[in-house]
């Protein structure tokens, strides 16, 4: 959060593991994100993978749509 503030990037884009402990780093993500006293950051996108999976050209590509000014 501290990098991506002191970055002045806006726009985030998340590649995140489709199991718990994923969903579990982007709600976390998600709710600092909303409770930061400066809420001008947002997730553009939210794109899932298996977990040791290495396709992820479909995630990927979701993201780039987006147009984020960063990845998580």
């Amino acid at each position: 959060m501290r990098q991506i503030r002191t970055t002045g990037l806006k726009r985030v884009a998340v590649v995140y593991n489709e199991d718990a402990y994923g969903k579990a780093g982007l709600e976390g993500l998600a709710r600092a994100l909303q409770t930061s006293p400066d809420s001008s950051v947002q997730i553009v996108s939210r794109e899932s993978v298996i977990r040791n999976t290495v396709e992820i050209g479909d995630a990927m590509q979701g993201t780039m749509k987006a147009r984020p000014d960063a990845w998580c």
